[in-house]
């Protein structure tokens, strides 16, 4: 892992990329004289809801001031996306935007011809994308189908990663009050949740504190797993250690994580409502001033201390946190990506090279890359003499009331479409919350990346789907009963004998040829 996980850190460092802005090299501003061309984009809507990409909006607007081309967008609500548009591709390529966010696996897509390969069109027509692949060499080979054929490019998620961790957020002024240090340990943790549900201090008189919640759901309770040096979260629980691919659900630490869950949740320091979380609850606790820790990632900080001093509470305070040490010495936290979602061209586009060079510019282009990142300038963000961009009132005191992210989404920025995320933009964002800059600095030595999101073969896909869909059921079933008590933990070998025999090992075999296959694929690259 030690090469990938270098690459990450050349990757988010890369991000001023020289290449030209557009196609041809200018900045595209004779593009803007011409009628533009039109190309439509399938994905699914803005997650800022109320500003859907179907109204030009604002940085859309420029981009085909840009390039000449106008978008017609293609969307659906996220959670309606991937039903819709997997229905409309099995029907075949006909009536299919050009472009489209991928739902499933791409390489079935590619292989059935309803999307096309790439990789021809990229070395062609797209020098931004070219540069940036030879550049980061990891990145494009996880863009790379087992058949050799690009049918897809991903967003690059690394700038969240390192500046914007999904961690451990707790409340620094019951902390305070209650005279207690930061963590460091898990003990630490346990002990300083057992003050919060016993000690009041939110000083209301009641026993209403919910010491720890997640995001927006139990699952996500299976980070606690890091201090023992298992990775649950985004790598579903495959792991590799000294070149072998493991599952963690099979480790006899597992056994000590869960047992661990269920001794805070049964003493009522986790929610006892985690069977039925959701993104709305979480934020509708936290703004009862009566959660002491949360899971999220720390941008939500703000917002958090927002919804308190709405709510009557000014002084609640939130830090994110480093990873905790476990009882062996782990400390770690998994990273996020570092690629993210799938994007290619339909065999329904009646001109490719247009596309490509559309994508070029959004996705590895500086000035592509700053209208996705920062928005409109003057308006979002200004430059001073030296390049440097500082983001305006608009972005981070929306008149308003909108948060940061939905400031810029607002104007079509952070889209739903392939883009390089870069920590630079994230530190931008940072820059007015110090305690959010510092607690990316803290938890940064301890990001370890994930198990890389491998393309399969079709035999692969074929082999491996039947077995997790009733595995991955199976699986979370219990261990969500493991952690509130439902199961006795006295079954963790009986567990562990169910994934055995509903074919994990087969699983893990396959995964081992995909990681090989992938690290021969770097080889062959340097």
């Amino acid at each position: 892992m030690r090469v990938l996980r270098n690459a990450v850190v050349v990757a988010a460092i890369v991000v001023a990329l020289a290449g030209v802005a557009w196609a041809s090299g200018g900045s595209g501003e004779s593009a803007a004289a011409k009628a533009p061309q039109e190309l439509t984009v399938g994905t699914f809507d803005n997650w800022y809801t109320p500003a859907s990409y179907t109204a030009n909006l604002p940085i859309w607007q420029e981009i085909e001031k840009k390039t000449g081309i106008k978008i017609k967008w293609d969307v659906v609500p996220p959670s309606q996306y991937g039903t819709a548009m997997q229905t409309r591709m099995a029907a075949g390529k006909e009536g299919l935007p050009d472009i489209i966010n991928i739902p499933g696996d791409p390489v079935r897509w590619g292989q059935d011809g309803i999307i096309i390969p790439m990789e021809d069109l990229i070395e062609k027509a797209a020098p931004n994308m070219k540069k940036y692949f030879a550049q980061n060499k990891e990145v494009y080979a996880l863009n790379v189908a087992p058949d050799g054929h690009v049918y897809k490019i991903s967003s690059v998620v690394l700038g969240s990663t390192y500046i914007n961790p999904f961690a451990w957020i707790l409340r620094m002024d019951w902390l305070q009050k209650l005279n207690l240090k930061e963590p460091v340990t898990t003990d630490d943790w346990y002990k300083i949740l057992k003050a919060f549900k016993t000690q009041d201090p939110n000083g209301n008189g009641k026993a209403d504190e919910i010491p720890m919640i997640p995001q927006n759901s139990w699952f996500y309770l299976l980070r606690w797993g890091e201090s023992w040096g298992l990775k649950f979260i985004y790598s579903s629980g495959f792991s590799v250690k000294n070149g072998k691919v493991q599952y963690d659900y099979l480790d006899p630490r597992a056994k000590e994580v869960f047992t661990a869950l269920n001794k805070l949740y049964s003493e009522g320091l986790i929610d006892s409502e985690i069977m039925s979380y959701s993104s709305d609850m979480h934020f509708a606790k936290v703004s009862r001033n009566i959660v002491g820790s949360a899971l999220h990632f720390i941008s939500n900080v703000a917002q958090y201390e927002n919804n308190l001093a709405k709510a009557g509470f000014a002084g609640a305070k939130y830090k994110g946190m480093p990873p905790a040490k476990g009882p062996y010495g782990d400390q770690l936290m998994e990273g996020y990506g570092p690629i993210s979602g799938n994007f290619g061209i339909t065999a329904n586009c009646k001109n490719p090279e247009l596309a490509i060079k559309w994508l070029d510019y959004v996705y590895a282009s500086k000035e592509g890359s700053d209208y996705v990142m920062y928005g409109v300038e003057g308006k979002s963000y200004t430059r001073d003499s030296a390049g440097n961009i500082k983001l305006t009132d608009y972005v981070m005191k929306n008149p308003e009331g909108m948060g940061t992210f939905d400031a810029l989404r607002a104007l079509g920025s952070w889209p739903n479409v392939p883009y390089i995320q870069t920590s630079e933009a994230y530190v931008a964002l940072f820059t007015p919350f110090p305690d959010l800059l510092d607690t990316a600095a803290r938890s940064k030595p301890f990001i370890v990346t994930g198990f890389p999101p491998i393309l399969p073969t079709a035999k692969e896909s074929e082999d491996e789907s039947p077995i997790m869909g009733d595995l991955g059921t199976y699986r979370d079933e219990t261990v969500s009963k493991f952690i509130i008590g439902q199961t006795p933990l006295s079954e963790f070998d009986n567990f562990t004998k169910q994934l055995r025999n509903l074919g994990i090992v087969k699983v893990v075999a396959i995964r081992q040829a995909q990681y090989d296959r992938f690290n021969q694929a770097l080889k062959n690259m340097k």
